[in-house]
């Protein structure tokens, strides 16, 4: 009778045993396949002030030369997000704990069939590199800088080929041998360029017709 008693208790712990061992393994499977909040990385979003200026493909731009009364548009063919490691220096190791969204919206320009993309990272519009060519700074604080972008001025009401633009944004872009003044609107994107050699303006181009299609952020 003893000997059955225990044969019963040694079934007993081995099922407990074999219950426990099971319930380990499952445990390790969940704990190993659920990754901690702490190792996402946190991603940097753009400022709200570009949120604006996400031109969805098919956006387009009629340009006038004031001088020469010859057009030249401009069509958005693709915008894509991406996320980067932050960027430090140019050059320079990206930081590994924290990401960087950007925005990359390509056009192309006729009639010289000219290809260009502009960058939208942080708070500001680049031309080709998040580090060099500078166009336009979000937040609308006159004397605003950064690189060689300025916001030179923040103008109620523009009128350009007779269309009237409201809280339109001038920047200076200084180049290596001349300089010029961009003119930034909300949801329309740039209305107006003009070339700068010497303090002196050489060339003017103005829109003159558009049909922009923002992203939704």
């Amino acid at each position: 009778m003893l000997e059955v008693r225990n044969a019963h208790v040694k079934r007993c712990l081995n099922g407990v045993q074999w219950r426990m061992f099971f319930t380990t393994i499952l445990c390790s499977i969940l704990v190993f396949s659920c990754k901690p909040e702490g190792d996402t990385i946190p991603t940097s979003g753009i400022d709200k002030g570009l949120y604006p200026f996400l031109f969805d493909s098919g956006s387009y731009w009629v340009y006038k030369d004031s001088v020469t009364g010859s057009l030249d548009s401009t069509i958005v063919t693709s915008i894509d997000r991406k996320t980067i490691h932050t960027p430090t220096v140019p050059g320079g190791k990206p930081k590994t704990n924290s990401k960087t969204e950007l925005f990359e919206i390509r056009y192309v320009s006729y009639p010289t069939n000219t290809k260009s993309f502009n960058m939208l990272i942080g708070r500001v519009i680049s031309e080709y590199d998040w580090w060099t060519g500078y166009r336009y700074l979000s937040g609308k604080q006159i004397g605003d800088e950064s690189d060689y972008a300025k916001i030179n001025n923040v103008i109620d009401v523009l009128n350009v080929e007779g269309n009237e633009y409201k809280d339109v944004v001038k920047m200076r872009i200084r180049h290596q041998y001349d300089s010029s003044y961009l003119y930034y609107v909300d949801g329309v994107g740039l209305i107006k360029k003009q070339k700068i050699i010497r303090d002196t303006i050489t060339e003017t181009s103005n829109l003159l017709r558009y049909n922009t299609i923002l992203r939704p952020y």
